[in-house]
């Protein structure tokens, strides 16, 4: 007879959320402490900065082709949001690094939703914990680069198919289609995760 790995047959959800709040708050009170330890500015923390400070001036063109020499910037929604968080708390380093920080915090609770709706609320917080302190993560949401949202991104796009597989409906294809187009703004190579979502439904339908 074989014996599961996990037993995930008797447990408290109530008391999973709980223990994984714990974990989201000393994931963020460490990623806090440390978020100045690297002082040195990357030329990509630079440039993504001035773009987006350029976009809280009403004054200034929200044009970034002066940036980019084929005149298409890759992340536009990013710098957007990067624009709409430096208004609301202001312009500086620990403010524009603090916003890949909630994007680590976002993505983490995420996953453990998606985990949630595979299998349960154990494997949903394992799964959390796990990418919240893995070391590339940690050192990610340090910076002012849009990987983490993409992880936002990617994570909302699957559970947005999930959602659509369990409940199918041409309101909800239609919502999952303009989401799944709208995240490409984010970083292209989201792009991945809409032929993945379009894919998985598919074949889930078929």
């Amino acid at each position: 007879m074989k014996t599961a790995i996990i037993d995930t047959s008797k447990h408290d959800p109530r008391r999973v959320i709980a223990l994984l709040f714990g974990v989201s708050l000393l994931w963020l009170l460490l990623n806090g402490v440390s978020l100045l330890r690297y002082t040195t500015v990357v030329s990509d923390e630079s440039l993504d900065g001035l773009v987006a400070y350029r976009l809280t001036d009403a004054g200034q063109s929200p044009s970034v082709s002066q940036y980019d020499p084929l005149g298409v910037y890759p992340f536009r929604l990013y710098l957007v949001g990067l624009a709409q968080w430096f208004e609301l708390v202001g312009v500086g380093l620990v403010q524009a690094r603090a916003f890949s920080l909630l994007a680590g915090l976002v993505a983490g609770w995420l996953l453990f939703f998606l985990g949630r709706k595979l299998y349960d609320e154990r494997i949903g917080g394992l799964a959390s914990t796990l990418f919240w302190f893995t070391p590339r993560v940690f050192w990610t949401s340090h910076f002012v680069r849009p990987e983490m949202w993409v992880a936002v991104a990617t994570i909302g796009g699957l559970l947005a198919g999930w959602w659509l597989i369990q409940r199918p409906s041409r309101l909800r294809a239609l919502l999952v289609g303009f989401l799944s187009v709208a995240i490409l703004d984010v970083y292209l190579s989201v792009i991945s995760t809409t032929l993945t979502v379009g894919l998985l439904t598919l074949l889930w339908l078929a």
